[in-house]
């Protein structure tokens, strides 16, 4: 037992020492570091969110890495506070899609096990479109109007936290809502059985060498906005393109850089939803031009979506478009000239 005399110095201890604590944190913030493994980013805390089949599973022992018998999606927020995210690193396909203010969201496609997907974000009108092209069931929290019209229509495979799965979801108790929502795919495949929901083969992509024009550097704002920049940026090094954005390098949670094998940057007609300032629409059904990216080249070619029901599909000339072994990042960009790359 402490004597008397002994307790106002202990408190004062335990004072400076929160301090310092506090003010490391801080440093770390500032600095810019990339998170550490086992970091408040990638330590996984399971809230009690209700669902039909009761709470979701928290991260453990799902066999993360194991093949999946198909393919599973999750829309992923991109905006600052998102960052840095999970599961990013282990998606086979990321979509990039601008959405309102110029910020872009992720549209994860995952073949493999993970036990930690996020943060899940709302959903938007194009994540569904691509999602019925693969037949895929997808995770998301929320929709824009124009989405959740869409999934009422087709009885698109929506695995929804807010109206039919909440279950599948856990809020980790370190982040600030709404950006503390995560996913694995056990908890998406479970609830996909649950409902009946079809899990479709994984997309086939060719793979081959790369050819074409030497290109190591590339960049691309996806905001229109004067003042708020949103840049893209990636180099490729040791046969990956390391990822930065807004003039950071992008990590994920486990404090691994972002570096997919495969960039596409697919120009698709843009305007604004009548009657709205800020969101997009974007026309996917339909045709364009394509800028491919493997192995320090580039290539020019075209991308198609005949219906919703059709997969993407990209060209070069009449041919399909080959790919390097790895993860393909799909950027959809309202001007293809606007991609700048050397």
């Amino acid at each position: 037992m402490f004597h008397r005399c002994c307790r106002p110095v202990f408190a004062a201890l335990l004072i400076v020492a929160f301090f310092a604590s506090l003010m490391g944190c801080v440093a770390r913030r500032r600095t810019g570091e990339a998170p550490q493994p086992g970091s408040s980013n990638s330590s996984p805390v399971s809230g009690q969110v209700p669902g039909e089949l009761g709470n979701a599973t928290p991260p453990g022992s799902s066999g993360k890495g194991q093949d999946l018998p198909g393919m599973v999606m999750v829309s992923v927020g991109n905006n600052e506070g998102a960052r840095p995210q999970s599961g990013i690193n282990e998606a086979a396909i990321v979509f990039e899609i601008p959405t309102e203010g110029g910020i872009s969201r992720l549209f994860l496609g995952f073949t493999k096990r993970v036990d930690r997907i996020g943060p899940v974000r709302s959903a938007r009108k194009a994540m569904v479109e691509i999602a019925l092209g693969y037949a895929a069931p997808f995770g998301h929290c929320g929709a824009s109007n124009d989405a959740y019209a869409l999934i009422r229509e087709t009885r698109a495979p929506s695995l929804d936290d807010i109206k039919t799965a909440g279950g599948c979801f856990w809020r980790d108790k370190a982040g600030e809502p709404p950006d503390n929502l995560y996913t694995s795919t056990e908890n998406l495949l479970k609830f996909a059985e649950a409902k009946g929901y079809r899990l479709p083969a994984p997309p086939e992509f060719r793979r081959a060498k790369s050819h074409g024009r030497e290109a190591t550097y590339v960049e691309y704002d996806f905001s229109w906005l004067p003042g708020y920049p949103n840049v893209v940026s990636y180099t490729f090094e040791e046969g990956e393109y390391r990822r930065s954005q807004a003039g950071k390098a992008h990590f994920d949670s486990a404090g691994v850089r972002v570096g997919p094998e495969n960039l596409v940057f697919m120009e698709v007609h843009t305007d604004f939803v009548k009657g709205q300032a800020i969101e997009l629409r974007l026309e996917l059904c339909s045709e364009g031009k394509a800028l491919f990216f493997s192995g320090g080249r580039v290539r020019e070619g075209t991308w198609r979506k005949k219906s919703l029901s059709s997969p993407l599909e990209f060209f070069i000339g009449e041919e399909p478009a080959s790919f390097e072994p790895g993860q393909i990042w799909v950027h959809i960009v309202r001007d293809i000239s606007l991609v700048k790359y050397r």
